[in-house]
């Protein structure tokens, strides 16, 4: 699921979403949210490309949302 919402949402490059996928089980809403907050962090940035640290960044506001250490 987290590669599809990616998939359809974001270009990347470099980035080894499979990974990511594989260590960080989300659920489809948490998924979006960490999409969005990755993507905000770009924009503020002057709309660079995403990194993996802005989506691993997102992971861990969610995981810190749930109560679950990322």
């Amino acid at each position: 699921m987290f590669l599809q919402a990616i998939q359809r949402s974001i270009v990347f490059s470099g980035t080894d979403l499979e990974k990511i996928a594989r260590e960080h089980a989300l659920a489809g809403g948490a998924i979006m949210n960490v999409i969005r907050y990755a993507s905000l962090q770009a924009l503020r940035e002057g709309g660079r490309p995403l990194t993996v640290e802005d989506l691993l960044q997102g992971i861990r506001k969610e995981y810190a949302k749930q109560g679950k250490a990322g």
